[in-house]
């Protein structure tokens, strides 16, 4: 069984979306746009540095909060 290598386009997108819902807890929890974009920059920057050695653990990351924050879908 061949493993195909996949495009870096979804990945990227997964990236930004797993930043902007980080960023949008943030400014729910503090109601301030600085405060969220310090704590939002520095849970990336944490969880870039704890993952750095395993890039697939980013990306695992990011696929299960976009599974856990999509909508079910209906067999």
């Amino acid at each position: 069984m061949t493993q195909t290598k996949a495009s870096p386009l979804p990945r990227f997108a997964l990236v930004l979306t797993s930043i902007s819902i980080i960023l949008v807890i943030s400014f729910l929890i503090t109601e301030s746009i600085i405060s969220a974009l310090l704590i939002g920059f520095s849970n990336i920057v944490i969880i870039l540095g704890i993952h750095w050695n395993d890039k697939r653990l980013i990306i695992n990351d990011v696929t299960a909060i976009t599974a856990v924050l999509s909508p079910p879908k209906k067999p």
